[in-house]
């Protein structure tokens, strides 16, 4: 046999452009995996992305985030990607210009990513930073795509272009939902995706105008890609990349995951400054700051006068289930004049009044308002007025 010819033939498969791709990411310190399978929502069979790969970094001790790279790799020594593209309209309603796919397990980071606004602070952050076209609203509305032959310049069809987006999108709906099965097993995590389509060929735009056609080889572009997944209308971001110039370009995802670890290290400090007076934040850990806070009430009048614990004990605990009860009508925070943080109790006036003048209570419940909520100022104890 003449193995030479196996090499040759080979390497003009994709294998090699994965083998490559794959190396340039490990070098530059991206954890990868290779042809990762999945089951294809729609069709139930299964279907395969060529790479997945991310990088991982802790901050502060409070959350880990994964900047998430999927990507598709496709080789054509005949023929070249065409993206054929128009000006873009920035007011057209049946695009989302900026999409974004995050997907986290930390209460704070999900309240900071459903924000209404949140898509754009992040895109107007990004913007300001060495980016460039990891994640940027495109500069043209890429309305279809062609492969063309590169000798005669014929075109063919848009199969491999398609398949590439579709299985780029479908792999990313598929990861998300993984996540979402395995939420226990990750506390305080954060991930955001991004979608790759690498060609080992030319690349080239095809731009139309009112009254002239012009084509452009490129290196890179923008498109947002729509498709029906689950039943419901997506939105993705897919970056086109040359394959010669992967290296070059992943440079900007090298940033980019530098700027996430900045962006959400701000915006989740920033939740904790007034994260037990409003009304939208404090909820999302009242039951853990309520339940430890009637530990802590319990845990006193257990040791000091048990009439009292017997008497908090019905009113804490469920009478058929014997379980602690949380209810978020017996307990609320506000600020008063003197800007102190008022801790509003229903409880009998004559409970009220020893916790209000109790030492131990109030510093047990300090440490609690700084553990939950991160407050650390003044505050006190107020009865519920009806």
């Amino acid at each position: 046999m003449n193995l030479d010819k196996f090499k040759e033939n080979i390497c003009k498969t994709g294998f090699e452009l994965e083998f490559r791709i794959s190396e340039t990411l490990r070098n530059n310190g991206w954890t990868v995996i290779n042809n990762k399978y999945y089951i294809d929502d729609y069709e139930d069979k299964v279907r395969e992305i060529d790479l997945i790969a991310y990088k991982a970094s802790k901050v502060q001790d409070d959350f880990i985030i994964y900047t998430t790279l999927v990507i598709s790799c496709k080789k054509s020594e005949k023929n070249l990607w065409a993206l054929l593209s128009k000006n873009l309209d920035v007011k057209d309603p049946n695009l989302e210009l900026k999409p974004v796919h995050i997907w986290t397990n930390n209460k704070v980071l999900n309240f900071i990513i459903s924000h209404e606004n949140f898509k754009d602070k992040y895109y107007s952050y990004i913007e300001t930073k060495n980016i460039k076209s990891a994640i940027k609203v495109p500069e043209f509305h890429i309305f279809a795509f062609q492969e063309m032959d590169i000798q005669e310049a014929k075109p063919k069809n848009d199969s491999a272009i398609y398949d590439s987006i579709t299985s780029l999108m479908k792999a990313q709906s598929y990861e998300m939902n993984s996540l979402i099965e395995r939420n226990d097993k990750r506390p305080n995590t954060i991930y955001q995706f991004n979608l790759l389509s690498l060609i080992d060929s030319k690349l080239i735009r095809i731009h139309f105008e009112e009254t002239n056609i012009n084509a452009s080889e490129i290196q890179e572009d923008n498109y947002i890609a729509r498709y029906i997944i689950k039943k419901e209308q997506t939105f993705a971001s897919i970056h086109f990349i040359q394959a010669s110039a992967f290296k070059e370009k992943l440079n900007q995802y090298d940033n980019l995951h530098n700027e996430n670890c900045l962006f959400f290290r701000e915006h989740y400090n920033l939740f904790y400054t007034d994260a037990a007076i409003n009304n939208h934040k404090n909820i999302l850990f009242f039951d853990v700051f309520y339940y430890k806070l009637k530990k802590i009430i319990l845990g006193y009048f257990n040791n000091k006068n048990n009439s009292i614990y017997f008497e908090l004990h019905d009113l804490f605990f469920d009478k058929v289930t014997h379980v602690l009860q949380v209810n978020k009508h017996d307990c609320s925070f506000s600020y008063n004049k003197n800007n102190i943080l008022e801790i509003y109790l229903h409880l009998p006036e004559h409970i009220f009044e020893k916790i209000q003048n109790n030492r131990k209570i109030k510093l047990e419940t300090g440490k609690l308002l700084k553990n939950v909520y991160r407050y650390t100022g003044k505050f006190d104890f107020t009865d519920i007025p009806f």
